[in-house]
């Protein structure tokens, strides 16, 4: 299947919207993401891409290890791509269908596919907000196996050296739990959702305010 993705359908297609969200191990805020490719035309129309999606949050995302990966694959062969994070944690609700079902007709309607006047529909939040990572830091990671106890709620603010949480650990039962610092400033946009982790698990995501840079 994904080499019949990314050789045919790729091939035919000049927007990619990838729809997933954190799967079983994470929960999202709702976003969708893109990004920078340095082509300035491509990331210029992807900025307009996410604000016409009409998530909570639009990310200007960086990944660690982007080898394979759908977006990155699509945006090799010069395809504009958007992604979305639409909740998480093996659940699903149903205000994260409605930004994403409204998300998709909104997208095909801002590239002229769809008939729709993007601007009247009553369940838009009234702004996007622009958000990016760039960073290693930006991603938070368990530094050993045991149980991950959370203590920022998503969407809360932090700054370099904030406790995002506690591991407990397996095999450490007699020492204090491990705390979890945050490496940058900004906001929690991504923590584990399941309470055991092993080390290099992911447990969290900071983003900031995304700077339009002129010119």
């Amino acid at each position: 299947i994904a080499d019949y993705v990314a050789r045919i359908l790729f091939s035919e297609s000049d927007i990619v919207v990838d729809l997933h969200s954190g799967g079983q191990s994470l929960l999202y805020q709702p976003l969708a993401a893109t990004h920078r490719t340095g082509d300035h035309d491509r990331d210029t129309r992807a900025l307009s891409a996410l604000r016409a999606f009409a998530a909570p949050i639009g990310l200007v995302a960086s990944d660690i290890d982007s080898y394979g990966l759908l977006d990155y694959t699509a945006e090799s062969k010069g395809k504009l791509v958007i992604t979305t994070e639409l909740g998480g944690g093996g659940g699903i609700s149903p205000r994260a269908v409605a930004i994403g079902e409204l998300g998709v007709r909104r997208i095909l309607a801002h590239f002229e596919v769809l008939e729709m006047d993007i601007g009247t529909e009553q369940e838009v939040p009234k702004e996007t907000r622009l958000m990016e990572t760039q960073e290693a830091e930006s991603f938070v990671m368990a530094g050993i196996d045991g149980i991950y106890e959370p203590v920022i709620e998503l969407g809360g603010d932090v700054s370099r050296g904030s406790l995002l949480g506690r591991i407990h650990g397996f095999d450490l039962l007699q020492t204090k739990p491990l705390p979890i610092e945050s490496g940058v400033d900004g906001v929690l946009i991504c923590r584990r959702a399941q309470g055991g982790v092993s080390a290099g698990d992911c447990v969290g995501l900071i983003a900031r305010d995304f700077e339009i840079s002129g010119g």
